[in-house]
C-alpha cells in the first residue's frame, strides 16, 4: 500500500458508506425448540487511507457470514 521504511502508518480519517443485508429462517422441532439459519452480507465502499510517506489506497470491504443456532424455549 505504498508504505516505506521500518515503521507505515496509515491515516484512515475517511468516511465510507457502510451497509448490510440480512436474512434467516427458523424452523421449529418441537414445541421449545428451534434450529435457526441466518446469513448477514456487509460492505462498506470507498475508504481512503494515505500513507505517512503519501500514497493513497482506496479500498472497499466486505464480508458474508453464515450464522446456525439453536433456540430453547421454557
Amino acid at each position: 500500500h505504498g508504505v516505506t521504511g521500518a515503521r507505515g502508518v496509515m491515516d484512515d480519517a475517511e468516511n465510507g458508506f457502510s451497509w448490510q443485508l440480512m436474512g434467516g429462517l427458523g424452523y421449529d422441532v418441537s414445541s421449545n425448540l428451534t434450529f435457526e439459519a441466518m446469513v448477514r452480507y456487509q460492505d462498506v465502499s470507498g475508504i481512503e487511507l494515505i500513507s505517512a510517506t503519501g500514497p493513497k489506497t482506496t479500498l472497499d470491504v466486505s464480508s458474508t457470514q453464515v450464522l446456525l443456532g439453536a433456540r430453547l424455549s421454557f
